[in-house]
């Protein structure tokens, strides 16, 4: 039978300081960039016009910005429209804003 530990719990703000750090030490500088970007910017459009734009301030290839942001999605940085939400602009989620702020 588990036992629940009654010892010190985290609070929620060393909650979200260990999972900023842990973030911002896992992105690599491209994934870094985008969020800036995207906080910066805040784009209202959608991912798919997106791409050329950060292609050309990323200076990479299109494949590696779309990969850089399948992975942010995935982590729960950002969200945009898939097959079932076309057109849905792309933005940054609550943790997202969290790491951008952090990371200017």
């Amino acid at each position: 039978m588990l036992q629940t530990i009654q010892e010190d719990p985290l609070d929620t703000e060393e909650l979200k300081e260990a999972l900023i750090k842990l973030v911002k030490a896992r992105l690599t500088r491209k994934q870094k960039d985008v969020l800036i970007y995207l906080a910066e910017e805040s784009p209202k459009t959608n991912v798919t016009r997106l791409v050329p734009i950060l292609v050309g301030h990323l200076l990479c290839a299109p494949s590696t910005v779309w990969s850089n942001l399948n992975v942010l999605r995935t982590v729960g940085l950002v969200e945009f429209g898939d097959i079932g939400t076309k057109g849905k602009p792309i933005q940054l989620t609550v943790l997202g804003r969290l790491v951008a702020q952090e990371l200017r």
